[in-house]
């Protein structure tokens, strides 16, 4: 992993430039003892966003640790994935916010996640409503 940027006691640490082993621009924000700190960008190895938002320290310590806190999460074609805020001790556990599926549909809303299908037949209607509470409510 290449980096380039502001250093402190010989560690990445301040604004800097990260990228994957391919050449290609995998980070650039602020850090602080290696890991994504504050604002920053992420990027996956095909070039496209993969988050842009705020960002903390992370309880595993390795390159490039981060947990996502408030932003935008794309899919890898760059389709918007999730808008919001994070939870959890995970990058990808949602909290508040908007999730849309691959198809571009909205899944999960504000934390609440319902889905709507209407079925249609010769012999009835039905009307579909699935609701999904997570544990914080």
């Amino acid at each position: 992993m290449w980096y380039e940027g502001d250093f402190e006691y010989d560690k990445p640490h301040g604004y800097g430039k990260m990228y994957h082993p391919s050449g290609m621009l995998r980070y650039e924000g602020q850090l602080e003892d290696v890991q994504f700190v504050g604002w920053g960008k992420e990027y996956y190895e095909n070039g496209n966003l993969k988050f842009e938002g705020v960002m903390e320290k992370s309880m595993y310590f390795f390159y490039g640790a981060r947990r996502y806190r408030v932003g935008k999460l794309y899919y890898e074609d760059g389709r918007l994935r999730y808008e919001g805020t994070f939870t959890g001790l995970k990058s990808y556990e949602f909290d508040r916010g908007i999730e849309y599926k691959a198809d571009g549909e909205v899944g999960l809303s504000w934390g609440v996640l319902v889905s709507v299908l209407l079925v249609e037949s010769v012999k009835c209607r039905l009307l579909l409503i699935q609701l999904i509470v997570y544990r914080n409510g």
